[in-house]
């Protein structure tokens, strides 16, 4: 017995790669959250107030430099890019889907702040 047909996709519109402007947007964002951060931290120790509060977001800090990198990374191989023009190569499609779920891991601990840091 023959597998059903995959229907085709339809045409999702122009193929526009926004990989540039991703890249660019995460690294500055990277670069201002780690001034800020560090402005933060020298203030606090200024003022001997430095708390668990602070490390938390160090913490969350370092996380989000290899989630940039990653993000960096899967905007310039196509990840912001339609599925329908990613399958015109199928091993890049691979590749961009796996670095999705590898980047997904980083983001959610970027996203989620610990406990301590809600208050």
């Amino acid at each position: 017995m023959d597998a059903p047909a995959i229907p085709e996709l339809p045409f999702p519109g122009p193929d526009i790669d926004r990989g540039p402007h991703v890249v660019a947007a995460y690294v500055v964002g990277c670069a201002v959250s780690g001034m800020f951060i560090a402005l933060r931290l020298w203030s606090r120790i200024s003022i001997q107030a430095l708390g668990l509060d602070d490390w938390c977001m160090v913490l969350t800090w370092i996380i989000f430099i290899p989630f940039t990198a990653l993000v960096c990374l899967l905007a310039m191989n196509g990840g912001t890019r339609h599925l329908y023009y990613l399958l015109q190569t199928p091993s890049r499609a691979i590749y961009v889907t796996k670095l999705n779920w590898i980047t997904q891991v980083f983001a959610i601990f970027c996203g989620v702040p610990p406990p301590k840091s809600r208050n």
